[in-house]
């Protein structure tokens, strides 16, 4: 049978169809709209997993997906919701990134208005300042590379920022010229990281020292926690229980709480070694003594071949 992936976009033309065909060669592949709509996907089971970009090495953290993983458990009232972890993170992928001006003439003079999904566009913003020098465009957001391509193609003034392959899905588009930014200190070199998320039984993720101590290589962890009480110094208690195990944190990402004004679920993430599992599960069960807190998924880190 073949395994069902949910992919952000209507057509194969986006960096989130390239993550999803990483996954296998038996693969039946469902785009969807937005990231908040692949997490239902997967939630409700309508499809066995599901890619999510998570960062960009230029743009950052993509909050949208934070917000579709992390919602559902954030706390209505009190405590976070462990009985809606309906999902778990189970490995991640990273693709190579190009990203091109598309339109219907090919030629930059005739755009009015160039459109593109958010972490895209703050991939380009150094190279369209440039160009908007002597082309007075506008911009506007889209719910995917996808979807401006779509919009592209039925619009002579409107120009996408895509993937390469936009014109094997609309025809009718021409390249105009790459936009995205070069990685400082690399030329190009820019590369987003998803992560592949399951439908996973209610209760969260469960730490084994153990089978993390036996990984061939290095994990991650993602997992989130609110402050357990509002007073002066509870970030840093927090914070301490990772420094004084020596673990480095990759991510650390405040996301507003809903049961309380102007405080903040904290999402992080974090590298272990195999060595290091035990010493990794001690501080989590530490964490739970100063903070409320729920394990989001274990995954092997994963490494792009140069």
């Amino acid at each position: 049978m073949k395994r069902r992936v949910a992919y952000l976009g209507s057509l194969p033309v986006t960096f989130s169809y390239q993550a999803a065909t990483q996954l296998g060669d038996d693969l039946d592949l469902t785009g969807y709209p937005t990231h908040g709509e692949i997490y239902d996907a997967v939630r409700r089971g309508e499809v066995d997993c599901g890619v999510l970009a998570v960062e960009n090495q230029l743009a950052g953290i993509v909050d949208e997906t934070l917000h579709a993983v992390v919602q559902p458990v954030l706390p209505s009232q009190g405590a976070l919701a462990q009985s809606n972890t309906w999902v778990r993170i189970v490995r991640e992928v990273a693709v190579p990134v190009e990203l091109w001006l598309t339109n219907q003439s090919g030629r930059l003079e005739e755009v009015r208005v160039v459109k593109t999904h958010p972490i895209p566009m703050r991939q380009c913003k150094e190279t369209l300042d440039t160009l908007r020098a002597n082309y007075p465009f506008g911009f506007e957001t889209c719910a995917s590379t996808d979807a401006a391509a779509r919009e592209a193609a039925a619009n002579p003034q409107v120009a996408a920022i895509s993937s390469i392959n936009a014109p094997v899905g609309y025809p009718n588009l021409k390249i105009i010229q790459r936009v995205d930014d070069p990685v400082p200190g690399a030329g190009y070199g820019n590369v987003t990281r998803f992560w592949v998320i399951e439908p996973h039984h209610p209760g969260g993720v469960v730490l084994n020292p153990a089978e993390v101590s036996k990984a061939a290589d290095i994990q991650k962890i993602c997992l989130l926690f609110n402050l357990g009480r509002d007073e002066a110094g509870g970030l840093a208690r927090s914070l301490a229980v990772f420094a004084e195990a020596e673990i480095n944190l990759a991510i650390i990402y405040p996301l507003p709480r809903r049961d309380r004004s102007w405080e903040y679920t904290f999402v992080v993430e974090f590298e272990v070694a195999p060595e290091a599992a035990d010493r990794v599960g001690l501080a989590l069960q530490r964490l739970r003594t100063v903070a409320d807190s729920i394990l989001l998924g274990v995954y092997p880190k994963y490494r792009l071949e140069s």
